[in-house]
């Protein structure tokens, strides 16, 4: 570490201290330019203490806790490659701090839309991709200004603690849960087991294997991928050697999730249910061993094959730069939060919502069979209570009642498993279900339960179907009174923060009619079972 100051005021080292006191302001001594860096750190705390909730226990992002961790490392390697001068020379300009002062004060309204719909994700990019312009700004006042190109990556590589967009994440667990599927399957014909693909089950001789969300890979493929970025900053490889290293990364994931599944299979043929259950999580647990140890040799040896070309690579120097009004900025970054605590404690009246509940009691009990959740659900859902049941209609066929609730004291359990639609959570059973977008509401009291329709396929020439399924995703909304609907337009979440929030404590119905039936034949089942099932409960 090299540092040099120079002298602008003509006060030599010798002057007295009752001089020094005279030509100098009065400065706390705490405030020195360094506590600069607090703004930006105050600021992804912050951040970060949202995120949180979607690294729970079953998440795909349960890596995310590493994530801050391994980017402050990567920050310190690159501040300690570098050499570093501090100048107290010259009056510095104050435009760069006005600008600074400005985004951060733009983290207030932010932080406020944000806050009352915790499972809303498009503000938790929004505030990141703010926070890395902060930060990359103070660093340029602190450290010059050719220091941000140094810092980007380790900034940017923040944004892997975040959840992915809604649409990406299914999308990513379809296409994986298919591909694992299809090699599954051609790896069981090859072993002489009558194996058929069956959406996102395999049916092999007479017996399904359920090939679930937690089989896709998801946590193992989002997790290597954000490994793979870190190794290739830690050993400051070239931009080719990264993208391998990355790719590297995925394919490790997806092969070692694919030879989990393989081994869950011929469990799952082999041996007893109970040895399933009992070797499900270890083997997956150890494919992600393995694939995270391998991704570390193999990122070692990339990086020794690039050693001498890293030598050679010159250091950045920085020059340490003394801004003021730093006790100003301090107090900016602190206020979003502080507002936003003091808005809705103070600011806001929320509304009661009309609340229902259910009673098994009420159903006709020799028709109605209890069946206990399998333990990977239990593991992906988190629920605080809940039952599953077999129903027998009137007319000879059947329905399957899913019922679930959260009862907001932990919140992760509850944002990590919110856009579980039956889509996905129903495809492990060799459902195909499509729709979602038309939906049907029945009133339980004062209460409104909005089912979202899904059905399998297509129709028939009777213009039937073989499956429904009928989702309620019930979520009190304080702002309005009512329960938050999926599809409430992005302006009136913009504006829901003068009137509440959205609660943790939840509750989710889905109900399965199986059976060839039409739309409206479908809804008049769903009507009885709700009519018998649900009751009004008082807040």
């Amino acid at each position: 570490m090299r540092s040099s100051y120079s002298y602008s005021s003509g006060s030599p080292p010798g002057d007295t201290k009752e001089a020094i006191s005279r030509k100098r302001p009065f400065r706390l001594s705490f405030l020195k330019p360094q506590f600069l860096l607090l703004a930006p750190l105050i600021g992804w705390l912050t951040l970060f203490a949202q995120v949180r909730h979607y690294w729970g226990e079953g998440s795909y992002y349960a890596y995310g806790w590493s994530i801050p961790f391994l980017a402050f490392i990567l920050g310190l390697r690159r501040l300690r490659s570098g050499t570093t001068e501090t100048t107290a020379t010259g009056p510095e300009s104050s435009r760069p701090l006005i600008l600074l002062g400005c985004l951060m004060a733009l983290m207030i309204p932010l932080r406020l839309v944000a806050e009352p719909d915790p499972y809303w994700r498009l503000p938790l990019w929004i505030q990141a991709i703010l926070m890395i312009v902060i930060t990359l700004l103070t660093l340029r006042l602190l450290l010059g200004q050719s220091s941000w190109r140094a810092f980007l990556f380790p900034c940017l590589f923040s944004l892997t603690a975040l959840p992915w967009p809604t649409f990406a994440e299914s999308g990513l667990v379809h296409t994986l849960t298919g591909w694992v599927t299809a090699i599954d399957v051609e790896i069981l014909l090859l072993s002489g087991q009558p194996a058929q693909a069956l959406n996102s089950g395999i049916q092999v001789a007479g017996q399904s294997i359920e090939i679930d969300a937690t089989c896709s890979g998801i946590r193992s493929f989002q997790c290597l991928l954000a490994f793979g970025l870190f190794f290739g900053e830690y050993f400051r490889l070239g931009l080719g050697r990264r993208l391998l290293v990355a790719l590297a990364g995925l394919f490790f994931a997806f092969a070692f999730n694919l030879m989990r599944a393989i081994t869950l299979s011929f469990l799952a043929l082999e041996a007893k249910p109970e040895t399933y259950d009992t070797w499900h999580d270890p083997v997956g647990n150890a494919a992600i061993a393995l694939a995270f140890i391998s991704l570390l040799f193999f990122s070692r040896l990339v990086a020794r094959r690039g050693t001498k070309q890293a030598a050679t690579a010159k250091s950045s120097q920085y020059t340490l730069a003394r801004p003021t009004k730093v006790w100003l900025l301090l107090v900016l970054a602190i206020l979003p939060e502080a507002t936003t605590r003091a808005w809705f404690q103070y600011g806001v009246k929320e509304r009661v919502v009309p609340a229902w509940t259910v009673n098994w009691s009420a159903m006709d009990q020799d028709k109605l069979t209890f069946i206990p959740f399998r333990k990977t659900t239990l593991d992906i859902l988190l629920f605080d209570q809940g039952k599953r049941a077999l129903l027998e209609l009137e007319d000879g066929t059947r329905a399957e009642i899913f019922f679930y609730e959260y009862d907001g004291s932990r919140p992760a359990a509850s944002v990590c498993s919110r856009h579980h639609n039956p889509s996905i959570c129903m495809a492990a059973t060799a459902a195909n279900l499509v729709g979602g977008k038309e939906a049907t509401t029945i009133e339980v009291g004062q209460a409104s339960l909005r089912f979202a329709q899904y059905v399998t396929g297509s129709t028939d020439y009777e213009g039937k179907y073989n499956l429904h399924a009928f989702w309620c995703p019930w979520t009190p909304d304080t702002r309005s009174g009512t329960t938050h609907f999926q599809d409430l337009p992005r302006s009136e979440q913009i504006g829901s923060f003068l009137k509440g929030r959205i609660d943790y404590a939840r509750k989710v119905l889905l109900v399965v009619i199986m059976g060839r039936k039409s739309m409206k034949e479908a809804q008049a089942d769903l009507q009885s079972i709700v009519d018998d099932l649900l009751l009004p409960e008082s807040n």
